[in-house]
């Protein structure tokens, strides 16, 4: 396990490093006018230097002393399993039945899989984080978010 930590380190380093080519070959502007490739400079380069040091404290820690790694099993790949096939569908989704329901739904999905708390408390927790991003994005911001179909929207 500790040997797919170093390969998705790397992965990850590697595509943020193409990220940042392409946002610098498309413009990055300044910071008081920022260019189409200005958002993507700096997450990359975030990306890059957190993948640099989970890499570097992946390289630095020491092997358990038994030296028995974790195999992959289908316990340690559900979740993020579940979490790639709800983000499929939520893509998918989002278009059809708008932004309150698709993001309620994919954030209960995620709540429930990493939390063993009851479903309705989950519910509840997803819908108030949904709609006070909605509120912030949407009503303060002003930034269009998809109704959907349905037009669900307040």
């Amino acid at each position: 396990m500790e040997g797919l930590k170093k390969i998705s380190s790397l992965l990850l380093m590697g595509f943020s490093g193409l990220i940042f080519v392409s946002s610098v070959s498309i413009g990055t502007g300044t910071l008081e006018a920022p260019g189409p490739g200005f958002i993507g400079c700096l997450a990359s380069a975030v990306v890059f230097f957190l993948s640099l040091i989970t890499l570097i404290k992946d390289f630095r820690t020491q092997t358990k002393a038994d030296g028995a790694t974790p195999s992959l099993t289908w316990l340690s790949l559900q979740k993020p399993l579940i979490l790639s096939i709800s983000l499929c569908c939520y893509t998918f989704f989002l278009g059809i039945i708008g932004y309150l329901v698709s993001t309620t739904l994919l954030t209960f999905i995620m709540l429930y899989a990493y939390y063993s708390k009851r479903w309705y408390s989950q519910m509840i927790i997803a819908a108030l984080i949904v709609n006070v991003t909605y509120l912030v994005f949407d009503k303060w911001l002003g930034v269009q978010l998809p109704p959907g179909s349905l037009k669900l929207a307040w």
